[in-house]
């Protein structure tokens, strides 16, 4: 730039209000350039190579679950919704521990580009190409056990106490295991306590169900009840989600 284009910059810019002029001066002064995409927020992400969002949706989807209830947000990941095509995404929250009991928020969400259209009336919340559906906010408890290979965290259900779930998992640990039926030791296979994700009683408290995470999206589970001998596999039954 030559010495009579900056002269004249510099008389443009002081033609400028007071106030503006010291704003621009606090600021620094800049040219007209490609605008910069904003930076991505301070958070844990996991996309699978489908679904992977920008660093502007990023920050919506953080804003968003700030809409649901979410102070804090530790972690945004996506996930195939089994068995479609179709992709959605997660938001976890900052867990809070309290004792044995570990507890956070997860809102699900959806994407314009990567799941059906959405249906209005069953959206809560939206921003830009993203939104929440009623049902898709979630608060998560958990309970850790203590086991030979570390830690695993189980949700329990709420008529199961923590007694009965840490005899449960005293005798899966131990092997203290039988069959109804020679086939149900098949079906089950080795039982893999880091994967142990679910223990539930039954409405009768006679019976309870174990639950074992076989994927992202798929639990075994098996039925057992409870006798001085340890636990007898009555039933198994697998869900893919």
């Amino acid at each position: 730039m030559s010495g009579d284009e900056i002269n004249l910059k510099f008389r443009q810019v002081m033609r400028l209000p007071w106030p503006l002029f010291l704003l621009l001066l606090a600021f620094g002064l800049t040219s007209c350039g490609t605008p910069k995409s904003p930076a991505a927020p301070a958070v844990k992400t996991r996309f699978v190579p489908e679904a992977v969002l920008s660093n502007s949706e990023l920050r919506e989807i953080v804003d968003l679950a700030h809409e649901c209830g979410v102070s804090e947000v530790e972690e945004v990941y996506s996930y195939n919704i089994h068995p479609s095509p179709s992709f959605g995404f997660g938001v976890k929250s900052v867990e809070t521990v309290r004792g044995r009991e570990v507890s956070f928020i997860v809102v699900l969400v959806d994407h314009k580009k990567w799941v059906r259209p959405r249906n209005a009336r069953q959206v809560e919340r939206s921003i830009g190409n993203l939104w929440v559906e009623s049902g898709s906010v979630r608060t998560n408890v958990l309970t850790t056990f203590a086991l030979a290979g570390g830690t695993v965290r189980v949700r329990l259900s709420p008529g199961l106490d923590l007694a009965t779930a840490d005899r449960i998992v005293e005798l899966l640990a131990a092997g203290r295991i039988s069959y109804k039926d020679a086939t149900l030791k098949d079906e089950l296979g080795r039982i893999d306590l880091s994967k142990l994700a679910v223990l539930w009683r039954a409405e009768d408290g006679k019976s309870f169900t174990i639950g074992l995470s076989c994927g992202e999206l798929c639990v075994v589970y098996a039925d057992v009840t409870i006798s001085a001998d340890g636990l007898t596999v009555i039933k198994v039954s697998k869900l893919v989600s």
